[in-house]
């Protein structure tokens, strides 16, 4: 092989590999879209169902490692899930809802935060900017939504309204969720 084809290969190669952003954005944005939206999380609580979207991430990039031969490694990604089991397991614990409600009336909407700093972890461990950038807005539409969360959102007619502590992870998951198709699609342009 000349040094042609070992710079193909090399491009190749690193094209696959950033299955590594798709995967984890959209993943855990559908999950958390998921959790934000509904109040009784039905089947399958919070606390066990986005470690589990970190299972499902860890899962999808072993396939893709071990199929392409390119990734960033499977072996922290289960410890990562279970670090987010962890914290959603403790902020929704009675312990934090007795501290938080004498430091101030938090809402359960923060049991999202720890997917939002496992995402951040995943990209700073992968040194991605996309990753850490999700992160970012989820917490920030986390924490806007919490200091909005009296607020409501009207629709037109005045019959129907949203609130803000609602709205604003949802969009923020959502947006999360679509950069996460753009990107898949982008790893999966032809050459």
């Amino acid at each position: 092989m000349n040094q042609s084809d070992d710079l193909s290969e090399l491009r190749r190669r690193a094209r696959l590999d950033r299955h590594a952003t798709s995967y984890p954005l959209i993943v855990i944005g559908a999950a958390g879209f998921h959790y934000a939206s509904f109040r009784t999380f039905g089947w399958l609580p919070i606390v066990y169902g986005m470690p589990l979207a970190f299972v499902v991430v860890w899962a999808l990039q072993w396939r893709h490692e071990r199929e392409r031969g390119v990734g960033s490694g499977h072996d922290g990604m289960l410890m990562l899930a279970f670090a987010v089991l962890l914290g959603t397991s403790f902020i929704l614990s009675e312990t934090w809802w007795s501290i938080t409600s004498v430091v101030a009336n938090l809402s359960e909407v923060w049991a999202l935060l720890p997917s939002a700093l496992g995402l951040a972890t995943l990209g700073w461990r992968q040194r991605n900017g996309m990753l850490i950038g999700a992160s970012v807005s989820v917490a920030v539409a986390l924490t806007a939504g919490e200091m909005a969360k009296d607020s409501y959102l009207v629709f037109p007619g005045g019959d129907a309204s949203t609130s803000y502590l609602v709205l604003l992870p949802q969009l923020a998951f959502a947006a999360v969720t679509g950069a996460g198709l753009l990107q898949l699609r982008r790893e999966e342009a032809p050459e």
